[in-house]
């Protein structure tokens, strides 16, 4: 039996190439010719291999760039739509309950008592700065490996890729929690209060157990993603959530842990959630393909691909969040400062609401494009991206057009003071513009991340935030004296600008090309140290390489 190995495959000669549609079948082609020398040992080394140890995927055609349709047909992209909107409607729903707990959590602290209410809102306005924005950005780097390699059918290395999450996570976890523990101190040398300095540094300590089971259960929802099972997220995020205000009045009234009860709620609802995906997984056989084992040596190697996609993006994913952080303190410094930082709280509380459904669909997009990428259907990856980017029209329009159409009811839901009222009212035209532009993004960046470009991403959001955005806001605010109004118009140029670059860069991509990363980037994931077994050299991106030397 003739064995093909990653060189022996580099000098075949190159096969004639094919056409490609939206759904050509992929070759699942095997490492041996067909023929049996009798050699039953390397039988068996191929067998017990086939699910774990990394077979390496065959040189694929190269794919002819005018081959694929400028313009699919419409049942095409009508199949497309369903099948986007079936993982992004659970998503968005998960989003959504991700968010009613940040509010549920700020009202009992609210009833609580204006300390309470502070120095819990700083320290959950801290642990999202410094702790779950660098985690979860992170995270999204094992996107686009865990979907690209899904589609290649090279499922062994999506497990793998869950492994090296965990491990990189956690590890990152260990300074953040030094941060953490030392939140009061900070607090206090930098001039704030000391109460709330006190509470803040006590309520971040709770935070702790939810970040580290964070670092385990965000991989895993990823893993789940990437092979399409989006309800199940859904489902074992609803189930939990239901008992979070009782185990918050629990926490809260019956035993008397007061503020902090809150976190630990939080604490326990992540650890269920965590607990019954991992159950579903189990129970399901989502992990057959996936899952050949945990391994050490797997979890603690090999990183490099991982962190050269998660560094940008989390650098890209905490520019972002930071710019808004800035322009709440900018507001603390305008006339009037109370009402401006409620003002400006309100807005970004309206925007996260509104962000769900584009957030929805940028995470729906990157599996989608991922999965076609790995699969070598450009044109298929390439329809996923327009589909998203309609989606996000059609989202925008009508979240822009609600919002202004009720520009005097809205503030109505969070206070009924009249000048507050007057006030948010007269920024909704403001804001809805910013919002419009950054519902169109959030797809757009959701393409980015299927095709595994962190890099640009973090590089626009740098110069569009703080070389367009922020200047800008502080100009019109400060400058010209144009308060809130003038932030939102610096941050509306921020957003024109990010969408504009992200825009010009989908509809440049060269969807070939980004094929043909795309198995590159599953390819170096997949390597591994050389390990020896059964007397045979065995290397997870080269496969079998041959009896060793004696």
């Amino acid at each position: 039996m003739k064995f093909r190995t990653a060189d022996n495959i580099a000098q075949k000669s190159k096969p004639a190439t094919p056409t490609f549609d939206l759904n050509p079948k992929v070759d699942s082609d095997a490492f041996w010719d067909g023929s049996d020398d009798g050699d039953g040992d390397r039988e068996a080394l191929l067998t017990s291999l086939e699910t774990g140890a990394g077979l390496v995927m065959s040189a694929d055609p190269e794919p002819d760039v005018a081959a694929y349709p400028a313009y699919p047909p419409r049942t095409e992209a009508f199949a497309e739509l369903r099948r986007l909107l079936r993982m992004a409607l659970p998503l968005l729903g998960v989003n959504a309950l991700y968010s009613s707990q940040g509010i549920i959590s700020m009202a009992f602290l609210g009833h609580l008592g204006r300390k309470e209410l502070a120095g819990g809102a700083l320290a959950i306005s801290l642990g999202n700065i410094c702790g779950d924005s660098i985690v979860i950005g992170m995270g999204i780097g094992l996107d686009p490996i865990m979907g690209q390699a899904f589609g290649a059918k090279q499922y062994h290395i999506v497990g793998h890729a869950l492994q090296r999450g965990w491990a990189v996570l956690l590890t990152l976890s260990l300074p953040i929690l030094v941060l953490w523990l030392n939140t009061e101190w900070i607090l206090t040398s930098i001039g704030q209060h000391k109460d709330i300095a006190h509470q803040a540094g006590m309520y971040i300590r709770y935070l702790i157990p939810g970040l580290l089971v964070l670092c385990l259960r965000f991989p895993l929802r990823l893993f789940m993603k990437a092979q399409g099972s989006t309800f199940p997220v859904f489902i074992c995020q609803l189930i939990p959530f239901l008992f979070f205000i009782p185990l918050c009045l629990l926490f809260v009234f019956v035993f008397r842990w007061g503020a902090f009860g809150i976190p630990l709620a939080q604490f326990v609802m992540s650890l269920c959630t965590l607990v019954m995906m991992a159950t579903y997984i189990c129970l399901s056989g989502l992990y057959k393909k996936t899952w050949d084992g945990f391994s050490f040596k797997i979890a603690f190697s090999n990183w490099g691909p991982f962190l050269r996609l998660g560094f940008p993006s989390m650098l890209s994913l905490c520019l972002e969040w930071w710019s808004f952080e800035i322009l709440m303190l900018a507001a603390g410094l305008l006339p009037n400062p109370e009402l401006a930082v409620s003002a400006m709280a309100v807005c970004f509380n309206i925007s996260s609401v509104c962000f769900m459904v584009p957030v929805s669909l940028m995470n729906a997009v990157a599996t989608r494009v991922s999965n076609e990428l790995g699969a070598a259907r450009p044109a298929a990856a390439r329809l996923a991206a327009h589909v998203a980017m309609a989606c996000a029209v059609c989202a925008s329009v009508v979240f822009t057009s609600g919002l202004i159409g009720l520009r005097n009811k809205v503030p109505l839901l969070f206070s009924t003071d009249p000048g507050f009222v007057t006030l948010i009212a007269g920024l909704v035209p403001y804001f809805a513009v910013s919002q419009f532009l950054d519902m169109l993004q959030g797809p757009l960046g959701g393409v980015m991340r299927g095709v595994a470009r962190p890099g640009v991403t973090a590089t626009i959001n740098m110069i569009a935030y703080y070389g367009v955005g922020l200047p800008s806001a502080l100009l019109f605010a400060f400058y010209f004296r144009a308060g809130l109004k003038g932030m939102w118009m610096g941050q509306g140029a921020a957003q024109a600008f990010q969408t504009l670059l992200v825009l010009i860069f989908v509809l440049r991509t060269d969807w070939v090309k980004e094929t043909k990363r795309a198995r590159d980037t599953v390819a170096e994931s997949s390597k591994v140290v050389v390990v020896k077994e059964k007397g045979f050299d065995v290397d997870e991106e080269k496969g079998l390489l041959g009896q060793e030397k004696k």
